[in-house]
């Protein structure tokens, strides 16, 4: 046995009773209901233990008063009080309240599982390291710094073990399907590591995970050995095939997207060598939305399945699909009665995208399609604003979404409209949100500047809401497809009667920051707004850059402007 193994898991940094300030304490009583929730919706032998101690700990740290809940079910009793985790809890618990027997013998059954050097006795421990790693990641739901090198080691020492055990022990298909399970929570918390790296090697590396986790669960639901899929059963089979095909589908359109690497992803996944026939090769050039709808197709009961497909479907902006599927992961959950915190924090995200891309007249048949109606919605909004509040989830981010969900409110539509009647309260309300979201790291700024400009040109503080637009501007990545905001500014400067120079050098920044998608379709949404006159004011912006001989910002503007019918100066270029 390994020596150096502590079972237990309070002992682990995250249950140090000493290093909890009371903003932490403050925020337990939503990771139980989070916790509850997940072990109420994901009823796996292997995880269980890991949410039953977790909930454990958790209330004990909230009143004090250990109860060690007993799960229902025989199979789920036999799997927590089987853990080691469990039973060095489980004596440390009854210590202290003082019932020493009961303590006595869950110390003689753990101390006779640590000295059994039998392959039973190793799986045991190699769970048991597994189990901490998991609930490392749950305090927060990825692998945070100062955790990552013990979680790292845990997982490590686990796979290790488990992989020498598929060769020794009397039930190999068992310990291999148990041994992935926890790969697969090894990989889900890298995927939520990507949040902190930028790095191409390090996405493409768990892409490759992913795609080796799908293959594997994917193997197992169409040819696997009837005994084994009797043993875990074939929902969790679905399960974890459908989640590892949906986090494949994440790390490719949100990760791999970022450093342009989704080509890249999917030579990967057309690969894969997994020993097995490959379940993936056919979305070798398909995009991330076929591996979404496949995921949906074998598990459509798992909410977040949904969830995550629509958070993609939002980043791309196609709000009508992405509010379709977030409305069926709502009513997945209120037929389960479960509502998880991403749930809702997707929610607001795709819920408000939705109210700032529309007018409200144009929602009405979307709305009416989905049963669903604007108040509902608002209601919606305000109920899981109240929940995300004490949560760890990104404050910054949430005031944003906060902001505008107020502005909205108050009266604020999308478009350009002059002279908006806005609820003065709702609109300091609104300003509140976004002052505070600038004192929150880690959030989407471009955001926040975005709606800060709208806000002032409310108000009728043209110049800071110029200034704003500019800001979010210069903080947008390279190739950005949110090019909504060069719009904005372009419509400011233009009916503030700014300079040609002006509006040519945002323009030009507009060029190095955007998708060229994203600018033609900037392009065309300005020529189109009759009152802006934008056309001729393009026209004059071409004449100041060939009077200046500017030969690189004419080339660069040049294929956007004849597509809007606008002369690019192709004399110039020909003397």
């Amino acid at each position: 046995m390994d020596s150096n193994f502590q079972p237990g898991f309070s002992h682990l940094p995250i249950f140090q009773h000493q290093t909890r300030d009371d903003a932490q304490k403050a925020k337990i009583p939503w990771k139980i209901e989070e916790i509850k929730m997940r072990r109420a919706q994901f009823g796996d032998p292997i995880t269980y233990p890991v949410f039953t101690l977790m909930l454990e700990l958790l209330k004990e740290m909230e009143d004090n008063k250990p109860t060690m809940d007993r799960p229902d079910g025989q199979a789920m009793r036999d799997a927590v009080e089987n853990s080691l985790n469990y039973l060095a809890e489980s004596a440390r618990m009854m210590e202290k309240v003082g019932n020493n027997d009961e303590a006595a013998q869950a110390r003689l059954k753990l101390k006779t599982k640590l000295d059994d050097s039998s392959p039973k006795g190793r799986w045991g421990v190699a769970r048991a390291k597994a189990e901490q790693a998991m609930v490392l990641i749950l305090e927060k739901g990825f692998i945070c710094e100062e955790n990552y090198d013990l979680i790292t080691r845990l997982f490590e020492e686990a796979d290790s073990s488990f992989r020498e055990l598929v060769k020794s022990t009397d039930d190999p298909a068992y310990c291999k399907y148990e041994m992935t399970v926890f790969q697969h929570e090894c990989a889900v918390a890298h995927l939520r590591h990507c949040e902190t790296v930028k790095e191409r090697d390090f996405f493409l590396e768990v892409t490759g995970k992913f795609a080796q986790l799908a293959n594997y669960f994917l193997e197992l639901l169409k040819n696997g050995e009837a005994p084994l899929k009797k043993k875990v059963g074939e929902k969790f089979i679905r399960y974890y095939a459908a989640r590892s095909l949906c986090y494949l589908a994440v790390v490719i359109s949100r990760y791999c997207a970022k450093v342009d690497a989704k080509k890249e992803a999917f030579q990967v996944v057309a690969s894969e060598d997994t020993g097995s026939p490959n379940h993936l090769v056919s979305f070798g050039t398909q995009d991330a939305n076929a591996i979404y709808e496949e995921a949906i197709k074998i598990n459509p009961k798992d909410s977040q399945l949904y969830v995550r497909y629509a958070s993609s479907l939002n980043a791309d902006e196609d709000h009508n699909k992405a509010f379709h599927h977030m409305v069926k992961a709502s009513r997945l959950e209120e037929e389960q009665d479960i509502c998880f915190c991403f749930t809702r924090y997707t929610r607001a995200h795709v819920f408000i995208s939705l109210l700032s891309s529309r007018e409200p007249e144009d929602l009405g048949p979307l709305f009416q399609q989905e049963s669903y109606s604007r108040s509902k919605m608002m209601d919606q909004l305000n109920d899981d604003f109240k929940h995300l509040c004490d949560t760890d989830y990104n404050q910054c981010d949430l005031r944003t979404h906060m902001g505008s969900f107020y502005l909205i409110k108050a009266g604020w539509k999308p478009g350009w409209h002059p002279g908006q009647n806005t609820n003065p309260e709702g609109l300091k309300k609104a300003m509140d949100k976004f002052e505070e979201a600038l004192t929150y790291p880690g959030g989407d700024l471009t955001k926040t500047y975005f709606w800060f400009g709208h806000a002032f040109r409310i108000r009728g503080e043209h110049e800071k809401a110029i200034e704003s637009f500019k800001i979010d501007i210069e903080l947008q990545p390279p190739q950005s497809v949110h090019a909504r905001v060069l719009t904005c500014l372009m419509q400011i400067l233009t009916e503030s009667k700014y300079s040609v120079g002006e509006i040519a050098v945002w323009l030009m920044e507009g060029t190095s920051r955007f998708h060229p998608d994203a600018l033609l379709k900037t392009f065309q949404v300005l020529c189109e707004k009759k009152k802006l006159q934008f056309p001729q004011k393009l026209a004059e912006v071409v004449a100041y850059f060939v009077k200046r001989k500017n030969v690189s910002a004419i080339t660069q503007l040049a294929p956007f402007l004849r597509k809007v019918g606008v002369k690019c100066g192709d004399s110039y270029f020909m003397t």
